[in-house]
């Protein structure tokens, strides 16, 4: 009778071992993507301004109204304006398009940009004042004509031919400022933090399981 007391104490870890409570599934708490220059805003469009040429990249932007377009702008020195489809490197005739002015940079990318948003969805043809940038290539269009009655590369035929580029009178049209949106080329997310994967549950079993051993083995020994 002892015996099979003593037996039954025995076999009473083994059986909470199997039977009791599982461990829980490791718990891992993922790290939100950061954005430094890498994660596109939504709604924000990055052009690069001279980036090692005399473009825009990219030179041709689709953009819903209500978005916003940032220029980003290298060395030397170059600007953006806005110009009319008919007549390429000057200022819209109606004195209302955007101008950055002229933007110096020794090095790197400018830390400010100019910013312009959209209030609808017609064409907007845009160059670089700066002499001879415009006819050697340097514009753009936000929106182009699906049907292909006005094209950049029809733009950039003609503005090759223009003698002078024309500078507007003002910087207007847009803000010039910190840049607030992320690069579209890429994004470099933060190391996701995890926790060791340890299950939460197996720690409080396995201690149970010793405490009814250590009890076994003692009232094991009384009674026999």
């Amino acid at each position: 009778m002892h015996f099979s007391i003593a037996f039954l104490l025995s076999v009473l870890p083994c059986i909470l071992a199997q039977y009791g409570n599982p461990p829980s599934s490791p718990t891992k708490s993922s790290g939100a993507a950061s954005s430094s220059t890498g994660t596109a805003t939504p709604g924000v469009h990055t052009v690069e301004a001279g980036n090692g040429n005399f473009a825009y990249s990219p030179s041709s932007i689709t953009a819903a109204v209500g978005e916003t377009i940032e220029f980003h702008f290298f060395p030397p020195l170059h600007s953006v304006a806005q110009g009319d489809f008919a007549t390429p490197c000057t200022p819209s005739a109606n004195g209302t398009g955007f101008f950055s002015g002229d933007i110096t940079t020794s090095s790197g990318e400018n830390t400010n940009v100019f910013t312009i948003k959209i209030n609808d969805t017609n064409p907007i043809f845009f160059y670089c004042v700066i002499p001879t940038h415009c006819q050697a290539g340097m514009s753009g269009v936000i929106n182009p004509p699906m049907d292909g009655s006005m094209t950049l590369a029809q733009y950039q035929l003609a503005a090759g031919k223009v003698a002078n580029s024309v500078a507007p009178a003002n910087v207007q049209g847009g803000v010039l400022g910190p840049v607030k949106a992320a690069t579209t080329s890429g994004s470099t997310p933060s190391p996701s933090s995890k926790s060791a994967g340890v299950p939460t549950g197996g720690g409080v079993q396995w201690v149970m399981f010793a405490l009814t051993g250590a009890v076994a083995i003692v009232v094991g020994g009384l009674l026999l």
